[in-house]
């Protein structure tokens, strides 16, 4: 049972790494250095990095992962025809309705792409989709490089103390040889 007790959400029973569902971790340092502490390797950050001008994403996309709205998402096959998570909005809710056809991929991601453009020039960000993971919490980042960096800077100056009180409580978890 204690095992159970220090297993991250979507971890396997029996695992015998710790496993992340990716974003899991973000938005906060401390939930990272809490991962860490349980004897994680690593991570996986994605969402936070949309909200990053360096990102490709639409300036839309990037304004509403900045609000509360970032923080509603919902699993739907009507961005591209296979299992996505988004932003809660008018064209996720009405692609995700039973009676709504759905093409296969890739023709539905070719469809929704080029209604997106339109949507995209028009200001519409009820029409977009808006990619975002489960933790898609209002994000923080303008650049990536300041972003990393405030990361590194946080996480590093706690981390190896974090590690080593994983490490202490590790060994004392394991039995002695006779």
């Amino acid at each position: 049972m204690k095992d159970q007790e220090q297993r991250t959400p979507g971890q396997p029973d029996g695992a015998k790494a710790l496993l992340d569902p990716a974003d899991a971790v973000w938005p906060s340092e401390e939930s990272l250095i809490g991962a860490i502490a349980l004897g994680a390797s690593g991570v996986q950050m994605g969402t936070v990095f949309l909200s990053c001008e360096e990102s490709g994403a639409s300036p839309n996309h990037r304004k509403t992962l900045l609000t509360r709205e970032a923080g509603k998402t919902a699993l739907t096959r009507g961005f591209t025809g296979r299992l996505a998570r988004g932003i809660k909005n008018q064209l996720l809710d009405e692609l995700s309705q039973k009676e709504t056809e759905i093409l296969p991929y890739p023709l539905q991601r070719a469809l929704v792409r080029h209604l997106s453009i339109l949507a995209e020039k028009a200001g519409l960000r009820e029409l977009l989709p808006l990619w975002a993971g489960q933790s898609a919490r209002p994000s923080h980042c303008e650049d990536v490089n300041v972003l990393l960096s405030n990361l590194v800077t946080q996480v590093s100056g706690i981390a190896e103390s974090v590690q080593r009180w994983g490490a202490a409580r590790s060994s004392q978890s394991q039995p002695e040889a006779s």
